[in-house]
């Protein structure tokens, strides 16, 4: 696999872990149709095939944060797929057809139901940029990639040839306000260079945070704190420049208790976020003797989270996806609230 797309899979694996849907999302559509004809392969089926992909999509929402190396993603699927097939064509007891059959095509809007299935599964919101736009991004990337191959040494010769392409690259970074995801304002980058970009890096308060590409010379970031915002881009005449952005619209407002009761021995919680979305994932608590208790059960569409009723007290820790926490602190008499950011 190119260098260029293991460097871009790695990114959307990061930025996945931090629950990015359109960075999961990205990561299906670069993958599902492939993944499909694997499991089609296997149990000439296609709602079986679908079912596959279903279950191995879904664990690898819930579990890419223990994938241990981001570049492995399509290795991962690989590995899960062949597994959940193999065990379906066991116990459905399917054999492989006689002769040359064609393996049919997963359609797009199939692929969108799947995944809007997925996300509700886990407990996620779904994907705010649309299925066809990532999948079109995608075939952009390869398209690119192919010509940059072959014009790449033409470019650089032109750029040592001709003086006027070393002038000064300029870049802007700007929020877009009509883009907020996950309680986060996009800021958009713009270079205005007649020589090809390289690499775009960006920092906010010193922290790497990724960079998403959108167009030729267009890119965006989704900062997850506030600060400084900054962005270097090298390009291929050896050249870079740097602009930089102050972020302050980040969300740092905690997740807002709704309602509360006790009924049948379980405290029964119904919280909000308007921002970043709650992370039902991370939700805990602490008893008096600092052991974890973690919740009975959580419902992410209705905002419902039940915990046993303490002998003496909990300590619950109620997350963002922003990184802000509210505080409960349920007793036997009543529920404070606190809020930690």
């Amino acid at each position: 696999m190119r260098k260029v797309e293991l460097k871009y899979i790695e990114t959307l694996v990061h930025d996945a872990r931090l629950g990015d849907s359109n960075a999961f999302a990205s990561l299906f559509a670069m993958t599902y149709q492939q993944q499909f004809s694997l499991a089609y392969s296997y149990v000439w089926n296609t709602g079986y095939a679908q079912d596959i992909l279903f279950d191995i999509y879904l664990h690898a929402l819930h579990s890419i944060k223990r994938l241990a190396r981001a570049k492995q993603f399509n290795r991962w699927m690989n590995e899960m797929n062949i597994a959940a097939s193999e065990e379906m064509a066991e116990e459905k007891d399917i054999h492989p057809p006689k002769g040359r059959l064609h393996i049919p095509v997963f359609e797009v809007e199939d692929a969108k139901r799947l995944l809007e299935f997925i996300f509700f599964e886990e407990g996620q919101k779904e994907n705010s940029i649309p299925l066809e736009t990532l999948i079109e991004y995608n075939m952009y990337r390869q398209r690119r990639y192919g010509l940059q191959k072959f014009v790449a040494i033409g470019i650089i010769a032109a750029v040592v040839a001709t003086p006027v392409l070393f002038l000064k690259p300029a870049m802007t970074v700007e929020p877009n306000h009509d883009v907020f995801l996950r309680g986060r304002i996009r800021y958009d980058v713009t270079i205005d260079s007649s020589v090809p970009v390289d690499t775009v890096t960006a920092t906010v308060g010193g922290t790497q945070t990724p960079v998403y590409q959108s167009g030729r010379n267009t890119f965006y970031i989704l900062p997850t704190k506030n600060g400084t915002l900054s962005v270097t881009a090298k390009f291929y005449n050896f050249q870079t420049t740097t602009a930089e952005a102050t972020v302050t619209d980040v969300d740092r407002s905690v997740p807002v208790l709704k309602d509360n009761f006790v009924k049948e021995g379980k405290v029964i919680l119904y919280v909000d976020d308007e921002g970043s979305s709650v992370d039902y994932q991370k939700i805990f608590a602490l008893d008096a003797g600092n052991n974890r208790v973690d919740p009975i059960s959580t419902m992410a569409i209705i905002g419902e989270v039940i915990f046993p009723y303490p002998d003496t007290f909990l300590n619950v820790y109620i997350p963002d996806r922003a990184g802000n926490v509210l505080h409960l602190v349920i007793n036997n008499n009543s529920t404070e609230k606190e809020a930690e950011s």
